[in-house]
């Protein structure tokens, strides 16, 4: 019997430790890096134009890539690695970012709103850390989306990033990463506008530099498993 008291407890403690939450969040998807570095030095490839102008629609253009979850999770925060055209003007004429999540490759039709979640999020409430890189018009974009109660299912996903812009003066980019991370599988594409020369819809055969963290979420089965040895414990202590 003093034997049974003894693990009791330790197997209570298991179980929380199964059913508790993680602590902080986790890195769903990374194709930036610990630090700028692996945005430099990109002989081709190394930004592509992601814009939306609400008065000039016919020059919208998106930057998308894909990643995969093998289970659930609740998405905290995205991340992107941008890059400015006019170090004069910056993100002056920027008034927010649009975070796009698909549930399969965005096309001409429908590249500008994700169907698994479209937000505007304003400049003000994005944390810009500038430089990024070695050079002055690189910025990490770093948007906290844990508001918005986001949870992707197990699956694949197409991430954008596009800036909202009031005015030609300036053009934001994404930066291409050399970073082997996670997918890492130079599957970025460029869709919607074709007046901008490289536009349309094309693989860049490159990786887009976004990051999503989150919490992943314990399956069912997990949670069944965990909570019938809770009931055998406790049925076990009763006799």
């Amino acid at each position: 019997m003093p034997s049974m008291l003894v693990r009791t407890p330790i197997l209570l403690a298991l179980c929380c430790c199964v059913l508790a939450p993680a602590a902080g969040a986790v890195t769903l998807m990374d194709q930036i890096g610990p630090d700028g570095s692996f945005q430099e030095g990109l002989s081709n490839n190394n930004t592509q134009i992601s814009n939306f102008y609400a008065s000039a629609t016919q020059f919208n253009i998106a930057v998308a890539d894909d990643f995969t979850l093998a289970r659930s999770a609740s998405v905290s925060s995205v991340e992107a690695a941008l890059f400015e055209s006019n170090s004069s003007v910056g993100f002056g004429q920027i008034t927010g970012l649009r975070v796009n999540f698909f549930s399969t490759q965005p096309s001409g039709s429908n590249f500008l709103t994700g169907d698994v979640l479209s937000a505007d999020i304003p400049i003000a409430a994005v944390t810009l850390t500038s430089p990024w890189t070695t050079s002055a018009l690189t910025t990490l974009a770093s948007i906290d989306l844990s508001a918005l109660n986001l949870v992707l299912s197990p699956g694949s996903y197409w991430l954008s990033v596009v800036a909202i812009n009031n005015s030609f003066a300036t053009d934001m980019g994404i930066l291409m990463s050399s970073f082997a991370g996670t997918p890492g599988n130079d599957n970025a594409r460029q869709v919607g506008s074709t007046l901008w020369g490289g536009g349309g819809d094309r693989g860049l055969n490159a990786d887009a530099a976004f990051r999503v963290s989150g919490t992943p979420i314990p399956e069912p089965s997990t949670l069944m498993l965990v909570g019938a040895g809770v009931l055998l414990l406790a049925r076990r202590r009763t006799h």
